[in-house]
């Protein structure tokens, strides 16, 4: 292990990076910056030596039940509209409500990545608005041409 033979664990570890194409006198001082830090040696030889993730499972847990409620979220905005208003009235305000939540959606994103507001919250709309686009093309067209 790491703490009782650190040395070949030093030399391993730069063997690792060199399979990575890494020059080998540059491979001996990553391997032995990395071996100043416990953890992070560890981590990358676990990685690079085992090909496991050392993240525990439970962060991905956390992960995938955020990003299925955000998809969960995400979809009904453009449908509550359709709960409490007429089909007439309906239609515009869940394609306006769902502009107002993409271009929020852009802004936070925006302000997270230190990036200009504006130009995020264009971004997300306009990814927006070509899958939207693109599902009711494909949702219209591909259909008729199988003669639904």
């Amino acid at each position: 292990g790491i703490r009782e033979n650190p040395a070949f664990e030093l030399q391993e570890m730069a063997v690792l990076f060199e399979h990575e194409g890494i020059h080998k006198d540059d491979a001996r001082l990553i391997a032995e910056k990395l071996q100043t830090s416990p953890k992070a040696f560890s981590r990358t030889m676990i990685q690079k030596e085992l090909g496991l993730d050392p993240e525990p499972r439970t962060a991905r847990v956390a992960e995938g039940v955020t990003i299925g409620a955000s998809y969960l979220v995400g979809s009904l905005v453009p449908l509550l509209p359709y709960f409490v208003l007429k089909i007439a009235t309906a239609l515009p305000t869940s394609i306006g409500l769902t502009f107002l939540v993409l271009a929020g959606i852009g802004i936070v994103r925006g302000s997270l990545a230190r990036i200009g507001l504006l130009r995020s919250a264009l971004e997300v709309l306009a990814v927006g608005v070509l899958s939207g686009g693109g599902g009711y093309l494909l949702g219209t067209f591909v259909p008729r041409l199988f003669g639904y």
